[in-house]
């Protein structure tokens, strides 16, 4: 009889015997317990995450968390070497990430969806390292998924594992085992959620239109009231439309001369920016001052109806432009306005286009300011019609932003509210507040026919040959007259007391059909149709939605508007004009 010793009667088997001992089957029945308790802990803390709506477009929870417990369950059964197996599963997850961010990102196709998380996710790196604030929800998305994945794959990892020497395990073992991995995920929720509130915050100054570079003290900087030489209206508010229809008259006259801005602003100015205005005012969807928090849904919108592409201007934008006198306060509000516009336009850059606002003040911040915007996804910018600093948009000087502007593929936008008209402040000595709006709105047109004739007959055109301006909501009626006068004031001979000699080598109109695009209002009294029998070239679509004086469906407008016009015609006006224009920078829409 062979005799053992304690050695070998105490030794423990080995790890082949343990696995020969083990019953048949890929999950025995201490695997079952195991991954069943460790799933019912883990997606608990899964679920308290889920149902919290932190952030919109946040996807379920639950299959990128019960994934990577699947995978480290599998992965825990394969006899390689680690150092091979958590690449894989690291490729595994990151995929599996991958899909879940295309399900929510919007798009036509798994290219375009990739190009938009791309873009989406570099624009917040951008702000992150250029000391700017991102609202963007994606990344926190990302942030989540990728923390319950890994949350889930090594949770189960130490507890496969511990359990092949169950034996060696103790109750307060198991428990440890099964609630740290619980506690780990709830810390770094902690952390999350605690990031999550200074984010909110952050959001809430975006919101404002205060955000940008150092935000709090440009949010001290701001005024509470605008503008800031003479405080008479918030943003949001039937003032600042008051504002903008009687200030053309008012600026003016002296300030203590001017009528109270109460006088000025009637009660259908305040039911527009009343959210809670009664039915039938406006259309459905219709607002004034529409922040731009889910372009997806104009996305939407825009699909309903046909529209490819859409170049947004944000009211704000301008305001802020016109209403602060301080340059430096005035860069950085501007600034934080096209970080937010290009930051939520991000998500759907491949069809809506945030317009950079713009003052004119310093020449070459306005180059710096369209560089970085156009990297954002810009492709138009506002500019003004009256000079700045004594330079006018067709000084040699001004040179330097056009040639930016046709490098970078961008077009110039004169904009209703950056082409004040000039009237005599005599005329606001009256009692009349109808009056004065009246007068103030009478020709909107009258500093775009100035900037006009400047650019084509100063010479601007022929220096900057793939330059174009878009004039909107100037009106229309006036625009062939001007440009039929122009023809013929250049004319050899028709003018010596005024132009004499005409020395460019293109009629006006010529420059015009090439270089200049105008957009009417989807309404009725601003027909393209007279202009698009003399100048076809030059007439473009817009939808001016969803402002009050739009349209909530402009193609069918034009659909009966430009019935009995050509198909080449119709699609000139609807599409084909404008994309002429930004393949004429050599960057094509």
């Amino acid at each position: 009889m062979r005799e053992a010793n304690w050695d070998e009667i105490f030794q423990r088997p080995s790890a082949a015997e343990q696995d020969d001992a083990r019953e048949p089957g890929f999950l025995p029945w201490e695997d079952w317990l195991t991954f069943g308790i460790l799933s019912v802990m883990f997606l608990s803390v899964v679920h308290s995450i889920d149902s919290a709506n932190w952030v919109d477009d946040m996807p379920s929870l639950y299959p990128i968390g019960f994934s990577g417990l699947i995978l480290g369950y599998a992965l825990s059964r394969v006899r390689w070497n680690e150092l091979l197996l958590h690449p894989l599963a690291l490729s595994a997850g990151a995929l599996l990430v991958y899909l879940q961010l295309i399900s929510i990102v919007p798009g036509g196709g798994m290219n375009a969806r990739t190009d938009q998380l791309v873009e989406r996710m570099r624009a917040w790196w951008t702000a992150v390292t250029q000391d700017g604030i991102s609202t963007d929800p994606l990344p926190f998305i990302v942030l989540m998924l990728v923390l319950v994945w890994l949350g889930a794959y090594v949770s189960f990892l130490p507890a496969r594992r511990i359990a092949s020497d169950s034996a060696a395990v103790d109750a307060l073992g198991w428990l440890l085992l099964l609630t740290l991995p619980a506690i780990a995920l709830g810390f770094l929720v902690g952390i999350v959620r605690w990031r999550l509130h200074v984010a909110d915050a952050m959001e809430q100054l975006a919101r404002s239109v205060i955000a940008g570079r150092n935000p709090a003290s440009l949010r001290a900087a701001m005024p509470d009231l605008l503008p800031d030489d003479d405080p008479r209206f918030r943003m949001d508010s039937g003032e600042m439309f008051a504002f903008f229809v009687s200030d053309d008259l008012l600026r003016g006259v002296p300030r203590e001369r001017r009528m109270p801005i109460d006088r000025l602003t009637t009660p259908a100015m305040t039911v527009m920016f009343d959210p809670d205005r009664p039915p039938g005012v406006g259309y459905d969807g219709a607002s004034q001052y529409q922040e731009m928090l889910e372009p997806s849904r104009r996305v939407e919108w825009m699909e309903e109806r046909g529209i490819a592409h859409q170049n947004v201007i944000s009211g704000a934008g301008y305001t802020l432009a016109r209403a602060i006198s301080n340059p430096e306060l005035g860069h950085r509000a501007l600034e934080a306005v096209n970080t937010w516009m290009a930051e939520h336009a991000s998500a759907c850059s491949s069809r809506i286009h945030p317009v950079t606002s713009l003052r004119f003040d310093d020449l070459d911040w306005v180059v710096t300011e369209l560089t970085r915007m156009r990297e954002r996804g810009s492709r138009a910018f506002l500019v003004s019609s009256e000079p700045a600093n004594g330079i006018p948009p067709n000084h040699p000087e001004f040179d330097r932003v056009w040639s930016a502007a046709t490098d970078l593929g961008m077009i110039a936008h004169l904009h209703v509210g950056m082409s004040p008209s000039l009237v005599h402040p005599g005329w606001a000595n009256t009692d009349d507040p109808g009056l004065i709006r009246y007068l103030s709105v009478l020709q909107p047109h009258q500093s775009a026919q100035v900037f006009l004739a400047g650019m084509v007959l100063g010479g601007v055109f022929e220096r900057h040959p793939r330059l174009t301006v878009l004039f909107s909501e100037l009106g229309i009626e006036w625009f062939a007259p001007t440009v039929q006068r122009m023809d013929q004031m250049t004319t050899a001979g028709l003018s010596p007391l005024v132009i004499g000699d005409y020395r460019l080598p293109l009629p006006p109109s010529e420059y015009v059909r090439r270089n200049v695009r105008i957009s009417p209002l989807p309404a009725p009294h601003e027909s393209p149709r007279a202009l698009l029998d003399v100048l076809p070239e030059v007439a473009v679509f817009s939808s001016d939605y969803p402002h009050f004086e739009g349209n909530p469906e402009p193609l069918a407008h034009y659909d009966t508007e430009l019935a009995d016009l050509s198909p080449e015609v119709r699609e000139q006006f609807l599409g084909d004009n404008i994309a002429a224009s930004y393949a004429l920078t050599g960057d094509p829409l």
